[in-house]
């Protein structure tokens, strides 16, 4: 089973890694990528850029990350790339500084796909 734990105002809690597939021996929350191996000078990665990495993918779910979501580095010399594709569904980061990285810079926030149409038979009954 995969997902994440999203509350009724469509805020992902980050801070929920029960669906998360974390390869750090750290407890971090979701959607926040670091090392202490990337460093930047003047906006230029240097030894190869950062390696710490993240990916939000929403495909299939009929849900998008919301396009007003951004992530904010922190630490030392920190750096990011980030690769939004078309429809913000999939979201990869690379974030990394010396140490450092980066986390959203609010709240992670989901909306409704206009793009997806979901076949009716995956629906299911939520019971409160």
């Amino acid at each position: 089973m995969y997902g994440v734990p999203v509350k009724m105002t469509m805020e992902v809690d980050i801070d929920d890694a029960t669906f998360a597939n974390i390869t750090s021996t750290d407890d971090w929350p979701y959607a926040i990528a670091r090392d202490c191996y990337a460093i930047h000078y003047n906006g230029n990665p240097y030894c190869g850029g950062p390696r710490g990495t993240f990916t939000v993918n929403t495909t299939n779910t009929g849900l998008v990350v919301k396009s007003t979501v951004t992530w904010k580095i922190f630490g030392w010399k920190s750096y990011q790339i980030i690769d939004r594709m078309p429809g913000d569904s999939v979201i990869n980061l690379n974030c990394g500084g010396w140490p450092g990285g980066c986390a959203p810079g609010g709240p992670l926030l989901l909306e409704l796909n206009p793009n997806e149409d979901l076949p009716e038979e995956s629906a299911s009954y939520a019971k409160c």
